[in-house]
């Protein structure tokens, strides 16, 4: 494939998949840039390695990286979503040159997600034989619910979508294993005025998952934020017109 000059990475969150990003990519493609997603290890249609060290912040920042090498990306904009968005900062936090452009989507690693404590409670490591049973749609929707904040949604359709990839046995391990490896803490004061590349920080002011990631975006020296007030953690498909401008 050859390389293209305006390539956008779009890396998806916790138990997302390319769904997630359902309606950025026409937006992008439409602009005239180039859309890549894909689903990270343990998500969506990918492999669900067993090994629980391919769930690192670092060995999920390399697959991303991976995949920027098969696609022949020789500089690239990433567009992260919660989870996604820490890899992003990873990667830019760790020098990697080839990234132009940061976009954060509901950033943990700028505010807090009060929910993670009891969520790692909840999940001890001899849950794994239990969790395919215990992801329904019902559980699903209920889910989709706190993570949307607008009336239209979450769809049948989302419910669906962010059900599927359950059925995989090892999807619910997986997403387990990002919980309890996955660093989910806020990046102090000084990490991010370190961020030297353009950084666009978008936030839902109804997101109920991550809290205060628009007042600690202003650490950021080169950060631009939007705040979308009707938006909840997935804004970018509540209020995909408002996060797609």
């Amino acid at each position: 494939i050859p390389e293209q000059k305006d390539a956008i990475l779009l890396v998806h969150g916790w138990g997302g998949s390319v769904y997630s990003f359902a309606e950025t990519i026409p937006a992008i493609a439409a602009a005239g840039y180039r859309a890549i997603a894909f689903d990270l290890p343990g998500h969506g249609l990918s492999g669900k390695p067993s090994d629980p060290s391919r769930y690192t912040t670092d060995a999920l920042a390399k697959a991303v990286m991976g995949v920027a090498d098969a696609m022949g990306l020789k500089r690239f904009s990433l567009v992260g979503h919660s989870m996604g968005s820490s890899i992003g900062l990873e990667l830019a936090l760790q020098g990697e040159r080839r990234i132009e452009r940061l976009i954060l989507i509901s950033p943990p690693a700028l505010g807090r997600v009060p929910v993670i404590p009891l969520l790692k409670l909840l999940s001890p490591a001899g849950l794994k034989r239990f969790l395919p049973g215990l992801i329904s749609r019902g559980f699903v929707a209920w889910v989709l619910r706190k993570a949307f904040s607008t009336r239209s949604r979450p769809t049948q359709r989302d419910i669906e979508e962010y059900w599927a990839p359950s059925q995989f046995e090892e999807f619910g391990w997986a997403c387990r294993e990002c919980l309890h490896s996955v660093s989910w803490e806020r990046l102090s004061p000084s990490r991010l005025r370190g961020l030297r590349v353009p950084v666009l920080v978008i936030v839902g002011g109804r997101d109920r998952i991550v809290r205060g990631a628009a007042t600690r975006a202003k650490l950021i020296p080169t950060a631009q934020l939007v705040q979308v007030p009707d938006g909840g953690h997935l804004v970018m498909q509540e209020c995909a017109t408002k996060a797609n401008a």
